[in-house]
């Protein structure tokens, strides 16, 4: 029998670190009330997306999901056993609760699970607690009950019309201890008549006195004793094969999931790919990771590829713009573009009317290489500012000496009398990396704040860049600038004694440790991987990106001399693309460079 026969659901009222596995299935407690509030409060409606995305609800087929306030975790019970076949109909059938676990070393649960299946063991539980040890200060069950919770003593009562079990309830009373949690991993044949029994007791308690109890939790609270007994019953009467496996507790300060967004068309999805893999290989296993994509008009193909990197705690969802741009009576066209910039880069503008309802959200471009956890970035307070984001470095060494672009514009002119900057050189801002506080934004009319300056420059050199440096100045708190090192300074020495010695200083220290590359410029890391920080990216290309490559390399009649022909120029190619109608060679073509001769296969 192996790990797949068994079934441990793991069940959550809140976001929490995700115990998901071939074993384990969390399960949303109470999804059917959604966002009212429970005994910790009410879930904020990105929370609330977050367990159903990451989790299954106890609110399909036959439930009790909208007594949740008054069963507690009995409504994932009762959902697994009228739904039983759901999780595969396994041979074992466990609880556990999401900060409340069995302690197992260095967490292998397949290997603990695989030692019950291959002992025969019929039941799994936590060890009993003593009442007084518990807190409850009680000798036994029967004093606690007289003193304390006399509701427990009449839902106990009902077992006495109970033949089977009635000669054991007066010992079980006597009892100095208990086994709390209502946590076990036991045989389905256990489970069904488990089920079978502490439900016909539950739901007669909560018609007599559950739902004017004046804890409405007073049923839940109920559930672990009468669990309890049973499990008692089925120890020293039945002389079933039971193992008492310890608890471990883990914390329950667990922050809000980590919000990330992006703006992406379909020419830039391959270096999506190698960001979003970047910021996965730094993450943190207990942190939650929700990752945004803003888009328009991106492939099928691609959007399979890049939801292929998914894990447990990093999860990516797609959010198409054409609606919002109708709904808000915005073209496309409205968009202003200037040099290789495409209109998805002013997709920002929208980020918090479609995150209005959570409080803050990290915006990154595709074009970057993350090397350390972002939720230190994520978690830094922005207070009243509007963002978090870092200076502009090689735009202030341009004002600070008065240098003009290569269309022969003075940007010191530019951004004081076309965008209204009234300081630039000292607030000037990279739009790349940028960590919205909608909890703020929430308060402005943000969008079409930006749409309104952006009609007033007309045509902003840097895009929305532009916009949002002239509407945010001074509403911003200035992060240190590893998290947004920008790469085409490829000489930072030329800076130097030309710019603030301070800001200078930062800059060149924060290329020795980078947090963020961003690979801003004409040129790329992908078209010139000699240039300094380019090999970040490289180490970031996702082994399945070579894979692909190879294999349409191999088979297709086009690709092959192409790459026969670049090779043989010494180039190093590696490809990343879809399949066209009438076997044309691909027009959207989105390419990787890498060292193919290093490759055996190749």
């Amino acid at each position: 029998m192996s790990v797949k026969n068994v079934k441990i659901l793991v069940a959550y009222h809140k976001p929490a670190p995700l115990l998901k596995s071939d074993v384990l299935v969390p399960i949303h407690l109470g999804r059917a009330l959604g966002c009212d509030t429970s005994k910790d409060g009410s879930l904020s409606a990105s929370d609330f997306q977050w367990m159903k995305d990451n989790m299954i609800g106890d609110d399909t087929g036959e439930n009790i999901s909208h007594l949740n306030r008054f069963f507690n975790e009995m409504t994932a019970i009762y959902w697994a056993w009228k739904n039983y076949d759901k999780l595969g109909n396994p041979d074992y059938i466990g609880l556990m609760h999401y900060r409340r676990v069995f302690y197992i070393k260095n967490k292998e649960f397949d290997i603990f699970v695989n030692n019950i299946v291959k002992s025969n063991i019929d039941l799994v539980c936590r060890f009993p607690s003593n009442m007084k040890d518990s807190g409850r200060e009680y000798s036994s069950i029967e004093e606690y009950g007289k003193n304390k919770f006399q509701d427990l003593l009449t839902s106990l009562n009902y077992i006495k019309n109970l033949p089977e079990y009635c000669d054991f309830l007066p010992s079980f009373r006597q009892q100095n201890s208990s086994i709390f949690s209502n946590m076990f991993i036991m045989k389905k044949e256990l489970f069904f008549h488990y089920c079978k029994f502490i439900f016909k007791n539950l739901f007669l308690s909560y018609e007599n006195f559950g739902q004017t109890a004046q804890n409405k939790r007073t049923i839940g609270f109920i559930s672990e004793y009468i669990t309890s007994f049973y499990f008692n019953y089925l120890i020293q009467q039945k002389k079933i094969s039971y193992l008492y496996n310890p608890i471990l507790l883990l914390t329950d300060s667990f922050p809000s999931p980590i919000n990330i967004c992006f703006s992406c068309n379909n020419s830039y999805a391959p270096y999506l790919v190698v960001a979003i893999n970047s910021l996965i290989k730094n993450t943190s296993l207990n942190r939650m990771y929700n990752i945004y994509i803003l888009e328009n008009e991106m492939s099928p193909t691609n959007k399979d590829y890049i939801l292929n990197l998914q894990t447990d705690n990093v999860k990516i969802k797609f959010i198409n713009l054409e609606n919002i741009l109708k709904q808000e009576k915005i073209r496309i066209e409205d968009l202003a573009i200037n040099k290789y910039f495409s209109p998805e880069t002013y997709f920002r503008f929208f980020i918090p009317t479609i995150f209005k309802d959570i409080q803050k959200i990290l915006y990154l471009d595709c074009d970057i290489a993350v090397n350390s956890d972002i939720a230190e970035l994520y978690d830094t307070d922005l207070n009243k500012n509007w963002f978090g984001v870092c200076r502009n470095v090689y735009s202030i060494y341009y004002l600070f000496n008065n240098k003009v672009t290569k269309d022969g514009i003075f940007l010191e002119n530019y951004f004081r009398y076309v965008c209204g900057i009234k300081d630039p050189r000292e607030n000037l801002f990279q739009a790349e990396v940028m960590l919205f506080n909608i909890e703020e934004l929430r308060k402005t009319d943000f969008l079409h704040l930006c749409m309104n300056k952006l009609k007033e420059i007309g045509s902003p050199i840097f895009v929305d860049q532009d916009v949002l440096n002239a509407i945010a100045e001074y509403k911003v708190r200035f992060l240190p600038l590893d998290w947004n090192h920008v790469w085409y300074i490829q000489q930072p020495e030329i800076m130097k004694g030309k710019l603030p010695q301070n800001l200078y200083l930062e800059y060149t220290l924060a290329r020795k440790s980078p947090k963020i590359i961003h690979y801003a410029g004409a040129i790329k890391p992908w078209a010139d991987r000699d240039k300094i920080l380019s090999e970040y990216f490289w180490n970031y290309i996702p082994q399945t990106v070579y894979e692909r490559a190879l294999s349409l390399i191999r088979t297709s009649k086009i690709l092959k001399p192409f790459m026969q022909r670049k090779l043989q120029k010494n180039k190093f190619f590696i490809l990343f693309c879809s399949k066209q109608e009438k076997k044309r060679f691909i027009s959207n073509l989105l390419y990787f460079l890498t060292q193919a001769n290093n490759d055996k296969n190749s």
